[in-house]
Order: structure tokens, then C-alpha cells, then sequence
């Protein structure tokens, strides 16, 4: 990411969630606020064929594995970083890499992870929301894989959390078959600017 600014706009901005970015000045340290009605994120998550996932490993824990290790009960920092000179800006679920002639944002710091075809990849994030059934709506978020936190600021407050996006192949409504996915995995993500 080119430059760091504090107070920016929206439209040339890249939300990078679970990294600070910004030398000596934290990020957000989290989402805060009364709890709502339960329901899913509050926007669409579109994911098309191809999609690439990540096994499940050190960096998840419990038998669900629903959090980064490194975050649990921890507030997560956001960066937000200036993209100049091009303004556009998409977050693909389900995807490592850009279409042709768009810019890989949000690529952490290469660290190595293995997929299932056994390729090795730079980190870039993974697919994350809140559950469906929590009191709190959020929006589909790309999240570092391995995320910073705020010393001191951790604990069980129940806000807003994240949990990793899944595929589901299988149960009602659905067919069994779900290629090129496969059940029960959680999704990437990568951040593009043109």
C-alpha cells in the first residue's frame, strides 16, 4: 500500500482488517455498540467458481476452529490505506490473487500457508462475518491471517465478532454438490484496486 492517512474517503480507501498500518497511530480496536436483532451480514458475499480455501491449522482453535488464534478475545485493529491513483476498489470472496489489470492490495506478510492442492501461496486473508445468530450485524470482512491485537484491550465483551466464512454443500436446501468447493471450509479473500 502506497501512503497512510488517518481521515480519507471511503471511495480510495482499502479497510484492512486485523493490521495496524499505520506507524505509532492504532487503528480501529473494534466494533462496538448495543446489540440488535440476530440475523446474517448485512451485505451479499457473491463467490464464483474456482474459488481457492485454506485447510484448517495452527492459527485456528477449538473443534469448530471459528477464530484466528492470535485474536481470540482480543480487539482486532483495522488500517485503512491510501490507494493513489485508483480509486476503484473490490474484495473478492473465495479468490488469492486479481483479475487481470487490477493491483493485489491487501497481501499481508507473505507468509506461507498450504491449500488443498498443496500449493503455497503469500497470505492474504481470510473470509470472516459475524454469526448468523448473534445479536450483532456485520458485514463480510477480509481479515489477516495472522492478525494484530491491542494489548490490554482483550475479553470476553460479546461485540462484534468474527468468525470464518464456510461453504456448506450439504443439509437443507441443499444439493450435496457444490463444485469447485468442498464442505465445511473456510473461504479466502483478496483486496483489488484499479
Amino acid at each position: 500500500m502506497s501512503k497512510y492517512f488517518v481521515n480519507i474517503t471511503a471511495f480510495d480507501t482499502v479497510l484492512k482488517i486485523g493490521r495496524d498500518g499505520l506507524p505509532g497511530i492504532p487503528g480501529l480496536t473494534g466494533l462496538r455498540g448495543p446489540k440488535g436483532a440476530p440475523g446474517a451480514p448485512g451485505n451479499v458475499a457473491h463467490v464464483e467458481g474456482g474459488a481457492v480455501y485454506v485447510r484448517w491449522g495452527r492459527k485456528s482453535c477449538g473443534s469448530q476452529s471459528t477464530l484466528l488464534y492470535a485474536a481470540v478475545q482480543q480487539n482486532v485493529p483495522c488500517a485503512r490505506c491510501y490507494t493513489e491513483n485508483r480509486p476503484a476498489l473490490m474484495m473478492i470472496p473465495a479468490k488469492r490473487s486479481c483479475p487481470s489489470g487490477w493491483t493485489q492490495e491487501y497481501e499481508g506478510n507473505y507468509n506461507i500457508v498450504y491449500i488443498s492442492t498443496n500449493a503455497l501461496f503469500p497470505e492474504i486473508g481470510y473470509l470472516m462475518s459475524q454469526r448468523y445468530d448473534h445479536p450483532h450485524p456485520t458485514t463480510y470482512e477480509c481479515v489477516d491471517q495472522d492478525p494484530e491485537y491491542v494489548n490490554g484491550m482483550g475479553g470476553n465483551a460479546n461485540g462484534a465478532l468474527f468468525y470464518f466464512v464456510r461453504t456448506v454443500c450439504s443439509g437443507d436446501g441443499t444439493t450435496g454438490q457444490c463444485p469447485p468447493y468442498h464442505d465445511m471450509k473456510q473461504l479466502t479473500c483478496v483486496v483489488c484496486s484499479k
